[in-house]
């Protein structure tokens, strides 16, 4: 922004102070250049986030050359895993394309499937230089539930359960939690199947992170 102001000086140099022009305050704009933007940049970068869950708030500025923000820019912004970055296959979910205003686009409602590292985004817009995230990561909260991931099947008498019985600790979003390495034990339920009968086998879990096996 410009500022406009004006003083009188005569032939002996003499000189009266500066006016503002029109009157108005010194920290008041006149009149603006306007220069397009060159190039985005993100200007709050994504988080970590469970799989599925929103990611907070992503805010992508379209820049002048000389960095200013510009707040005239009407820009359509794209938004999408960086390519080799993440985990391969995962989805980004939510409103990818939006549009700039008073130099920003914000990307409210995003979320990423699939749990891993590494993940960047790339903001792109027609005529401008791309934008590429810091890195951030998708990964599920601590153990809160244990659920059956292989339901025991029927079997003979003394025979083993087939396919193995997999138990899978859960977040309280119900999202996987691979870095689980608890024990998990196995009992026959109080009050259902024959009384007396004994569970045989292994009974403490040990099949993985986040997925014990019970025998």
């Amino acid at each position: 922004p410009y500022h406009w102001q004006a003083r009188v000086v005569d032939g002996s140099a003499l000189s009266s102070a500066w006016t503002a022009f029109g009157g108005n305050a010194d920290s008041a704009a006149d009149f603006r250049v306007a220069v397009p933007a060159t190039h985005l940049a993100f200007a709050v970068q994504p988080r970590a986030a469970p799989p599925g869950a929103t990611l907070a708030a992503i805010h992508v500025q379209a820049l002048e050359a000389s960095g200013l923000v510009d707040t005239a820019s009407t820009a359509s912004v794209s938004i999408a895993i960086a390519a080799g970055t993440g985990t391969s296959g995962a989805v980004l979910s939510g409103t990818r394309q939006v549009t700039v205003r008073h130099g920003v686009a914000t990307f409210a409602d995003l979320s990423i499937d699939a749990q891993g590292s590494g993940y960047r985004l790339a903001a792109t817009a027609s005529g401008l230089t791309p934008a590429t995230s810091d890195t951030f990561s998708i990964a599920s909260g601590p153990a809160a539930a244990l659920v059956f991931a292989q339901q025991p099947t029927n079997a003979a008498a003394g025979q083993a359960i087939a396919p193995a019985v997999q138990v899978g600790a859960h977040d309280a979003d119900g999202n996987g939690v691979p870095s689980f390495t608890g024990t998990v034990t196995v009992a026959n339920a109080s009050g259902h199947g024959t009384a007396g009968a004994a569970l045989d086998g292994g009974d403490h879990g040990g099949g993985g992170p986040g997925r014990p096996t019970g025998h």
